[in-house]
């Protein structure tokens, strides 16, 4: 069994995520695709994940984040708000990132729950909406 907790980001780019807390962070910066957050300095990133980046806890797995974007091109949405108030958008997201996963990984079952969901308004004047959910995945040892 292995539990992770995943933040999920919608809306435009420039996402800042966490806050300073005294030395223990480093700061990850994306110029390309528009994003900045802080992870624990200890963490490792792991390449091939998937993920536009993603980092681990190198002593215990399960914790981990990664961030991952969608191209407005690419979706029917033309604002965040169209996905609904944020936990709906939670609710709605979440689905899609479970059958995803489940069509990819034969003999794991995914369970999650969301944690929160938020929206806010950012100095840039956007609206972003911010999801916390805790996932849990059992791998089935008879397959």
């Amino acid at each position: 069994m292995l539990s992770t907790s995943t933040v999920f980001l919608f809306g435009p780019k420039q996402i800042t995520l966490a806050e300073t807390t005294g030395g223990t962070f480093r700061e990850y910066i994306d110029t390309f695709d528009g994003y900045s957050f802080l992870y624990p300095k200890s963490w490792i990133q792991v390449r091939g994940a998937g993920a536009d980046i993603f980092f681990r806890d190198p002593f215990f797995l399960d914790e981990n984040m990664s961030v991952e974007i969608s191209s407005p091109s690419s979706s029917k949405y033309m604002t965040v708000e169209d996905l609904g108030p944020p936990e709906k958008a939670a609710e709605r997201v979440l689905q899609q990132y479970l059958t995803e996963f489940m069509s990819t990984r034969l003999g794991v079952r995914r369970t999650s729950n969301i944690l929160s969901a938020s929206s806010k308004v950012a100095d840039d004047g956007k609206l972003y909406y911010e999801v916390e959910v805790n996932q849990t995945d059992y791998t089935n040892s008879h397959s």
